[in-house]
């Protein structure tokens, strides 16, 4: 599990705008999945 937060932590840093969805089985991660999007601002 710290693999994961050590993940998120590299996200935020880079400043990641997006969704990151966290799949569960059985109280279990079994996946993830990131979609990146443009800012606003960015366009």
């Amino acid at each position: 599990m710290s693999k994961l937060f050590t993940y998120i932590e590299k996200l935020v840093a880079n400043k990641f705008f997006g969704t990151l969805t966290l799949s569960l089985q059985n109280g279990k991660l079994c996946g993830i999945e990131v979609e990146r999007s443009l800012r606003p601002d960015d366009l």
